[in-house]
């Protein structure tokens, strides 16, 4: 619920701390993150896939909007996020006080063509 709160959700516009993808003006997927002012690394916040758009790559093509070259995310020791963010190609850095840290090479660009069958991402 927290991703869906107007306040924080007013926030992170008023930052520029969000990203939305769009499908013919509807959003499809939405993530909030953090910038550090070193800015080598950004913190992601929250994201929010929906099913259809889900295992096409869609929030690497996001997080490479940001041209940051590392992002870091960390989720519950025992949370299912786990399992994602191993398959998706994150490196696992820690985990203490039940919080595990990934971290993701965003050097990597893709880019997103739409065709006849609908959106897709090339690397």
């Amino acid at each position: 619920m927290e991703f869906v709160c107007p306040d924080g959700i007013r926030a992170a516009v008023y930052r520029q701390q969000i990203i939305a993808a769009l499908d013919n003006g509807i959003v499809v997927a939405a993530l909030r993150f953090y910038i550090k002012k070193n800015r080598e690394t950004a913190s992601l916040y929250q994201f929010a896939i929906q099913e259809p758009y889900r295992g096409k790559r869609l929030l690497a093509q996001m997080l490479g909007l940001l041209e940051i070259p590392h992002v870091l995310a960390q989720c519950k020791e025992d949370s299912i996020f786990n399992d994602y963010y191993m398959k998706t190609g994150w490196t696992r850095i820690k985990t203490e006080r039940n919080l595990t840290t990934w971290s993701l090479d965003n050097t990597s660009k893709s880019i997103m063509t739409t065709s006849p069958q609908g959106t897709r991402l090339q690397e």
